[in-house]
Formats: C-alpha cells, sequence, structure tokens
C-alpha cells in the first residue's frame, strides 16, 4: 500500500465484531471530506480507512482503493461519495471480503458501465425552507411542499440561498425508469416540469 493512499486508525476488534468501513471521496476533494463522518462510526466500534485517491485517472483511482480494501482483514462495507460511487465499484468487484457497497449520492454503475452511460433524471422535493433552481435560463424558487422534475442531460444548479435551514431529497433515476414512471418525452428533454 502506498503510504499517501489512505490514513486510518487501529482500534481493537474481536473476530466476530463490525466490518471495516472503507470511504472513499468524490472528485474535487480528499479524504479529509470524511473528517467529520470518521469520529462518529469510532465511536460506534468500527475500524475506518478514508482513502485518499490521485483523481488522475478512473483507473488510478480503482487501482489505489482495491489496494486499500485488499489490505484489510474481515468483512468489509466501501462507502463512496459522489465520483466515489464509480471508484467503490470496480474496485471492489469480486472481493469477498466486501460484503457491501454504500453509495452516498453516488453514481452507482454495474462493474464495466461507464460513467458518461449513466444518465439521469431528477425529481427535487423541497421538505423545508426553499430552494432556487436553474435549468438553463429558467429560474424558480421551490418552498416547501413543492417539487421539481429535471430530465435527464439537463444541465442544472440547485442552492438553498436562505439564511433559514433548508431539507430537500433528490431522487435520481435511470432512463428506463424515468420512462415507465414520469413517462419522459426525450425529443422535449430540455423542458423543466415544476409543481
Amino acid at each position: 500500500m502506498h503510504p499517501t493512499s489512505a490514513t486510518s486508525r487501529e482500534l481493537p476488534q474481536a473476530s466476530n465484531s463490525k466490518p471495516v468501513i472503507v470511504l472513499v471521496h468524490g472528485a474535487f476533494a480528499d479524504g479529509t471530506s470524511w473528517q467529520q463522518v470518521i469520529p462518529l462510526l469510532e465511536q460506534d466500534g468500527y475500524r475506518v480507512t478514508a482513502v485518499q485517491i490521485p483523481l488522475t485517472s478512473l483507473a488510478d483511482d480503482v487501482a489505489t482503493t482495491k489496494r486499500v480494501i485488499d489490505d484489510q482483514k474481515g468483512s468489509i462495507v466501501v462507502v463512496g461519495h459522489s465520483y466515489g460511487g464509480n471508484v467503490i465499484t470496480g474496485a471492489a468487484a469480486g472481493n469477498p471480503q466486501v460484503k457491501a457497497l454504500v453509495y452516498v449520492n453516488a453514481f452507482a454503475p454495474d462493474v464495466g458501465e461507464k460513467t458518461s452511460d449513466l444518465n439521469y433524471s431528477e425529481q427535487l422535493y423541497v421538505l423545508e425552507g426553499e430552494f432556487t433552481v436553474w435549468v438553463g435560463k429558467n429560474k424558480v424558487v421551490l418552498g416547501a411542499g413543492k417539487s421539481a422534475f429535471i430530465p435527464m442531460g439537463t444541465p442544472h444548479v440547485v442552492a438553498a440561498l436562505s439564511d433559514q435551514p433548508a431539507r430537500g431529497l433528490v431522487v435520481a433515476a435511470g432512463r428506463s425508469w424515468s420512462r415507465r414512471h414520469f413517462r419522459v418525452d426525450e425529443s422535449r428533454s430540455q423542458q423543466y416540469h415544476s409543481c
């Protein structure tokens, strides 16, 4: 294992205890992204390793993460955030010690599937406060109880700009699911729908 590829603290672990948790950050971030999460997991008795992927290529990131996973003892849960979802899918493939993959707001491709093949529609539900949504030149402010459907492939930005707390839920669905549940008309995919 490369000395800069992961940070971890060894905690005592019984042979039948909890799995090791391996955390993989997303793009435009580093292993410190998990600094608030690691102590909470350790307090609950988990051994935790945060991988520092080099972000030079998907292949390099997968190889680095695979080395860290292979270095663990016992059962492993691998967690990926954002782009880290791509990384964990490849890095954990075929490893019998990996008992679960957890995707945190992350791409969740099948083994061998490219990120560019993933094309999601999103449904944003505002639970509390308000969100401002820009889709192309269109801007809308959504309050609690409102929702917006953003068709696949549509560039957009969602932001909570108020000083007040805002909570939302985003459900992302792939092409086939979106067609069945939202009846997406791909010829009109640049349209934005709010409810």
